[in-house]
């Protein structure tokens, strides 16, 4: 679910009504965090996403087909929130997730999803842009 801080930050600030009203485009994506892999991510992301298409903004997904709703960064399960690779194979023939997965000292957020995060703003940069071009906005 949206975090109430955020949902809150939307209903003060967010004129959505008006929005809708004023026939302007508007270009929506939609970013999440959440605590571990199948954690409700996705049903954010398209809540989020179905709020946005209900004051008629125009809606963008990511740039590759992992980020196909958005974006959805891990943040409290293995291997995102580890600083550590793992020394050795806990079996043979197995393999871990990729090194962009982990996290150095410092990070909050894997590396990969926040390179998806960029994708999707480039993505929405462009979509903006073109709708600019072609369009009266």
């Amino acid at each position: 679910n949206t975090h109430p801080s955020v949902q809150q930050w939307i209903d003060e600030q967010w004129d959505l009504h008006q929005l809708r009203r004023s026939g302007r485009i508007q270009i929506g994506g939609a970013f999440v965090t959440a605590g571990g892999i199948s954690a409700g991510q996705e049903g954010t992301l398209q809540s989020l996403l179905q709020t946005m298409m209900v004051f008629g903004f125009v809606i963008v997904g990511g740039d590759t087909w992992e980020s196909p709703f958005g974006v959805a960064a891990i943040t409290g399960e293995a291997p995102f929130m580890s600083y550590r690779q793992p020394q050795q194979k806990q079996e043979q023939g197995a393999s871990y997730f990729s090194k962009m997965c982990y996290l150095k000292p410092g990070e909050r957020i894997s590396p990969m999803f926040l390179d998806q995060a960029r994708g999707l703003g480039a993505r929405a940069v462009r979509v903006a842009q073109t709708l600019k071009t072609n369009i009266d906005c």
